[in-house]
């Protein structure tokens, strides 16, 4: 089992690492990738539902805009008010290399699992903490499918002789 991930990323390096970590790692069933929150905004609406949004908190809106931070945050606002529940990514991480974000991107995020995930070119310990969070949410999608499985169900309307002459 893996999981199916969407990756929002721009910056082709982080890119190239980030998807490395999750193929090399054998974490991904299904990838997409997207350099800007329109094109990301898409493959939400369009695919089956993501177990993982992994989005730069630093992107352009579109193919040609600039980046900014505030972006991200619209693009997460725009998934909570047009994406139906059943098609929202279950688990959502923001990564940044900025180190200039201002204060109120680390408010919005605050309230996601994770916060903002710093990113380091020279530090594996976003690619150490993406593999675990990954890893944890992997356990999670496992459990949930052991959860929703029945084989039998089966309910009675007295304890007295339905469910006693079952038993």
């Amino acid at each position: 089992m893996s999981l199916n991930i969407l990756l929002l990323e721009d910056d082709p390096a982080k890119k190239s690492k980030l998807l490395s970590l999750l193929q090399e790692k054998g974490l991904s069933s299904h990838l997409d990738v997207a350099i800007c929150t329109n094109q990301a905004l898409s493959l939400i609406e369009e695919r089956p539902q993501y177990d993982l949004l992994i989005a730069d908190v630093v992107v352009p809106a579109d193919f040609t805009g600039d980046k900014d931070e505030r972006n991200c945050m619209d693009f997460f606002d725009a998934i909570d008010e047009r994406i139906a529940p059943e098609k929202r990514p279950l688990y959502s991480l923001p990564i940044s290399a900025a180190t200039n974000l201002t204060e109120s991107a680390y408010d919005f995020f605050r309230c996601r699992p994770w916060g903002i995930l710093p990113y380091s070119e020279n530090n594996a310990d976003c690619l150490n903490a993406l593999h675990s969070i990954a890893e944890w949410i992997l356990n999670d999608k496992k459990n949930r499918d052991q959860r929703n499985h029945c084989d039998v169900f089966i309910i009675t309307a007295l304890s007295h002789p339905e469910y006693s002459e079952i038993e």
